[in-house]
């Protein structure tokens, strides 16, 4: 098996896509902190997907299901869309 692909998901703004902090993926605000998603093979390689969170946000999907629901809609429809 190849190497492992990371791939990150944010918010889009004014920051560089390749740095470590981005904006939250639910709320807009400039975070450092990650969420591991889910894992995929594709193509015999495995894909990563990591979901930009802040502390607010992590916490409220960790313990409302409506926020986490919320989360695995929005998530998925973005790397269905990748």
């Amino acid at each position: 098996m190849g190497k492992t692909k990371r791939i990150y998901l944010f918010n889009e703004s004014h920051l560089p896509d390749e740095g470590w902090l981005q904006m939250c993926f639910t709320c807009d605000t400039i975070t450092g902190g990650l969420l591991f998603f889910r894992a995929d093979q594709v193509s015999g390689r495995l894909v990563e997907y990591h979901v930009h969170l802040c502390s607010r946000c992590r916490r409220s999907v960790e313990t409302s299901r409506a926020a986490y629901l919320g989360l695995v809609a929005d998530s998925t429809e973005v790397i269905g869309a990748l």
